[in-house]
């Protein structure tokens, strides 16, 4: 498929927040217990209004924001938008803040105490997909040097989530999506030799999600688990809106696997192959939009 790198761009980042609004419906659902979305709509744990989305589209945003209003990578500004995000509930789609995770809640904290504005905390159990879920910015912003692209993935992620999880799981994830803007077709994007860089996601790598039932993926959270999820459902369907819906009805944390899975399936299907419908009721589409080329741009 031949998209220009605006189509795509633009695919990924409205992808992420399209997901992230469809998913909060059945957020904190358990897989089964409700009945499948096939639209966008309203309700969900916080009663948001249609296309209104949550924190990963804040979090994306903020991270947004600050890449195109410094020269350069500058963690500290990224945590001091965030902790404004959570504080005030500045880039909520809400008056206030809402549905933050506790890993990235527990380091804001940590930041506004020691000013530092990495993590300390590399143990797996600390391993959520709270930096996966707004990885996009950083993608478009350096899409033109892939050795700054890796660089930088790393370091956005390090500011709430260092572990070797995490951190293996959006260098591979911003792996596939440059693969993407190179035009490549589902089938080139998934190579094997990349389990010799990853040695966490060995199993992803290798292919392991394309034949899984849904009963074998995970849902709940877990990075690993949650990139799965999202390239389990870009590769058993054939267009945006069937993949994001196939990863928002596993339920639990629904609304960050399918922000993740917009993300690549947005990428890779370009904007306009997201529903028209959902790009109408989109808060804060015009933003997002605007961004996205500003990050392009510099």
């Amino acid at each position: 498929m031949m998209f220009s790198i605006e189509d795509r761009a633009l695919g990924g980042f409205l992808g992420l927040a399209c997901g992230d609004a469809l998913g909060s419906v059945v957020e904190f659902c358990p897989r089964g217990s409700f009945k499948a979305l096939d639209d966008m709509r309203s309700g969900g744990k916080f009663r948001l209004p249609k296309g209104h989305w949550t924190d990963d589209t804040s979090m994306a945003i903020c991270l947004a924001e600050s890449l195109t209003a410094k020269p350069d990578f500058d963690p500290m500004d990224q945590m001091n938008r965030y902790y404004e995000w959570a504080s005030t509930g500045k880039n909520s789609s809400l008056p206030y803040t809402f549905g933050i995770g506790k890993q990235v809640a527990f380091m804001l904290g940590e930041f506004k105490k020691t000013g530092n504005p990495y993590t300390h905390r590399t143990d797996s159990k600390y391993s959520g997909n709270g930096s996966l879920m707004r990885l996009m910015p950083v993608i478009l912003r350096y899409h033109r040097s892939p050795e700054d692209v890796f660089k930088y993935t790393e370091l956005s992620s390090k500011t709430t989530h260092a572990t070797a999880e995490a951190i293996q799981s959006c260098l591979y994830f911003s792996k596939l999506i440059l693969r993407i803007f190179q035009g490549l077709p589902k089938e080139q994007l998934f190579k094997n030799e990349d389990a010799l860089q990853f040695d966490k996601l060995t199993e992803i790598c290798l292919g392991g999600f394309k034949n899984k039932k849904s009963d074998d993926v995970g849902s709940v959270g877990y990075v690993i688990d949650s990139l799965e999820v999202a390239l389990w459902a870009f590769w058993n369907t054939d267009n945006f809106r069937d993949a994001v819906l196939m990863a928002a009805n596993l339920g639990d944390d629904a609304d960050s696997n399918a922000s993740i899975c917009g993300q690549i399936a947005g990428a890779y299907y370009g904007v306009t192959n997201i529903p028209k419908n959902w790009l109408d009721c989109l808060y804060r589409k015009e933003d997002i939009e605007n961004l996205t080329l500003q990050l392009l741009k510099m």
